[in-house]
């Protein structure tokens, strides 16, 4: 019997919970461009002091503005995760529970508690989270405002700038800096924006495998198959495609199966460890078989697998810098900046040319 794979719609699902903060972190920009732009009293060249407080005078309006959309996306977003949580990942122990189950010729059936601890867990991670957007967020959209104001009007009264000039450099800067939460205890900033995409995915991943394992505990198997990908980690690519278990080593009917102790199971850079992508799902020896590995898995090594592992981090840097750079062609657009708009074009190029040229020389990065 092959194992089966089991997603669904929960990745894709999850990734639309993260793609929300950003669209709250982009639209709450633009609500202050289209503020910052509004024709008033005074001009930016002729009495730049006079124009800082009357769009500080704004600040009330700016605040009332955000503060329902930080509300409406806040409902969604929540909407969302209890969904990818309490359903997509209930659907994904269910599927790994009856899959078991049949190898095991057993009528052991899914414990249905479990979907209501999924909804606690849910509801208690948003809870955390809309709590901290609520309390820091509109503090350091006004702080950041405030900063993007004095910026402008700094560059304008050093007579090296003229207005429009003066106020996308003050943009821009606003967007680099974003819209902070707190600092920890390393000293490191966390932007609201970065806190909630990094406590969804922590949770979201936590939770899949949670799921795919949890079916294990229940009917006292203790081994898994390892999966398979085109790039690992030093301490993963040991095991990719192998039989393991959380326990002692051993061999059973002739298969090894590999202890996660040995490989740093539980530490941070270990295997499963911090941004690690492998998963477990529950294996019978004698009953399932591994599944077919693509053509581009069969031979690979581990020394490819490390490399690859290196070059789509890379693959990484270029998208996130492609995503960076159309942000600010986004809010330059606001602006009217085209000057600024041709040159984050040009520089967006540069990007994809890189990135293309990476692909080329390693196609296997762009697959799993």
């Amino acid at each position: 019997m092959e194992i089966k794979n089991n997603d669904g719609n929960y990745w894709l699902k999850s990734k639309e919970v993260e793609g929300l903060y950003h669209e709250l972190s982009m639209e709450i920009m633009k609500n202050i461009v289209r503020r910052l732009k509004q024709r008033g009293t005074f001009d930016l060249i002729e009495n730049p002091y006079v124009w800082q407080l009357e769009k500080l005078n704004d600040m009330h309006l700016i605040t009332e503005e955000n503060v329902k959309l930080i509300s409406k996306y806040s409902g969604v977003a929540e909407d969302v995760f209890r969904d990818v949580i309490a359903n997509e990942g209930y659907k994904i122990y269910q599927d790994s529970h009856q899959q078991l189950a049949q190898a095991l010729k057993t009528n052991a059936q899914p414990n249905y508690l479990v979907q209501d601890s999924l909804n606690s867990l849910a509801k208690q991670t948003m809870f955390e989270v809309n709590n901290l957007i609520n309390t820091t967020l509109p503090k350091a959209i006004q702080k950041n405002y405030k900063q993007t104001l004095e910026s402008a009007v700094a560059s304008v009264v050093s007579g090296t700038k003229s207005d429009k000039k003066a106020l996308s450099e003050a943009v821009l800067k606003m967007y680099e800096r974003g819209f902070t939460a707190f600092k920890d205890r390393g000293g490191k900033t966390w932007t609201v924006e970065r806190y909630a995409q990094t406590v969804i995915r922590t949770t979201t991943f936590r939770v899949y495998r949670e799921m795919r394992e949890k079916s294990a505990d229940e009917l006292g198997v203790d081994t898994y198959y390892y999966s398979a990908k085109s790039s690992a980690r030093e301490l993963c690519a040991p095991l990719q495609h192998q039989i393991v278990t959380k326990g002692v080593a051993r061999t059973i009917n002739g298969e090894r199966v590999l202890s996660l102790p040995d490989y740093g199971y539980g530490s941070p850079g270990g295997c499963l460890g911090i941004n690690c992508g492998h998963y477990l799902t529950p294996f019978v020896v004698g009953v399932n078989y591994k599944p077919e590995l693509p053509e581009y898995l069969e031979n690979l090594t581990e020394e490819q697998a490390k490399q690859n592992a290196l070059d789509k981090a890379r693959l990484k840097a270029f998208d996130r810098e492609i995503r960076i750079n159309r942000d600010k062609q986004m809010l330059a657009k606001e602006l009217g900046d085209k000057e600024l708009q041709t040159k984050l074009k040009f520089k967006e190029k540069t990007f994809k040319t890189g990135r293309k040229s990476l692909i080329e020389k390693n196609p296997v990065i762009i697959k799993k």
